[in-house]
């Protein structure tokens, strides 16, 4: 059994988001349509929006780490915080809160839509 899910969101194949849950088919299902609706502002949000949405973009959302059963939210939060410490030595992320340690920003400056994207690590 599976205690909770660590996820990647892919462009092509640059990892730009990593994250964690409990249900992942629920949790895939709400970031595609989350994206797609302009209330949801978050970063990884208006990426996807900003690049074409998930088809046209080339998103696509993976599993790679599963916790047993008997796991803990701590030990999901701490693979989760390992691998976008990992992954963002190679790829920009787009996670709106990372962890204590990293400290990232990312500007994406457009004339027609001005995205700015600011992520502050403490």
């Amino acid at each position: 059994m599976v205690f909770g899910t660590i996820y990647i969101i892919l462009e092509n194949d640059n990892v730009v988001y990593v994250g964690e849950t409990k249900n992942y088919r629920s949790r895939a299902q709400s970031h595609i349509s989350s994206s797609k609706l302009e209330k949801y502002n978050a970063p990884i949000y208006q990426y996807i929006r900003y690049r074409g949405g998930w088809e046209k973009g080339g998103f696509r959302i993976c599993p790679i780490y599963e916790v047993g059963y008997g796991g803990t939210k701590e030990q999901l939060r701490e693979l989760e915080t390992y691998l976008i410490k990992y992954y963002s030595k190679t790829y920009i992320l787009l996670n709106k809160e990372i962890s204590r340690y990293m400290y990232m920003w990312w500007t994406q400056n457009d004339n027609k839509n001005n995205l700015q994207y600011e992520t502050i690590i403490k």
